[in-house]
Parts: C-alpha cells; structure tokens; sequence
C-alpha cells in the first residue's frame, strides 16, 4: 500500500516493467482527490534518459489509476488509458512518429 509516499508503489505494474525500460521515478505531487472519485490519488513524475515525461495519477494502493500523459518534446502529447498502453507509449522510440503512436490502442492525442 502507499500510504507514506515514498514510492512502495514502485514495485506495482505498471511502475516496475517502466523502471526496467530505464524511466526514473522524479517525485510526487501533493494528494489530490479528483472530483466525482472518492479516493486520493498522487501524481507520479517518470522522466527517461531523453527527457521524456510520463505522469501518472497513483490511487492509495499504489496503482494506476485513469490515466497517464506522455510527452515527448513540447509537441507531442498523448493520454494512456491503461498500463499497456503507458508501457508501450514508454517504450516507443523517441523519432515515432505521432501517427504511429495513435495506433497503439488505448493512447490519444491530446489537444487543448
């Protein structure tokens, strides 16, 4: 469970297989509880070696929970609604093509 805040989520899925594709667990936001949602959840900040962002919300068992962003660069945005997806956006390589992103199921783009 992730009561404390000091990462015990780490060891869950999809938090570990990003770990082992060379992604970095940077900090947490302060808790938040998203409305319509009876739990508190953490922001999680990922960062890899090409500065890349992946920000997941993390319910208190240390889940998943939602959604994660993915940004690569400052033009490419996309939203993961499921860990496979988040895994797979995590390990595309930095010059796909956001097409090619699009393709993976359960990612879209997103806009302002």
């Amino acid at each position: 469970m992730m009561t404390d805040g000091r990462g015990g989520f780490l060891a869950n899925y999809p938090f570990a297989d990003l770990l082992m594709l060379g992604w970095r667990f940077v900090c947490f936001a302060p808790p938040e509880t998203p409305p319509g949602v009876g739990i508190g959840a953490r922001r999680a900040l990922f960062v890899d070696d090409d500065n890349r962002t992946m920000t997941f919300d993390v319910d208190r068992h240390g889940q998943m929970h939602d959604h994660a962003i993915y940004a690569a660069g400052g033009d490419i945005i996309m939203i993961a609604d499921s860990p496979h997806a988040a895994l797979l956006l995590a390990a595309s390589p930095l010059t796909a093509h956001p097409s090619a992103l699009l393709e993976i199921r359960g990612v879209t783009e997103f806009r302002d």
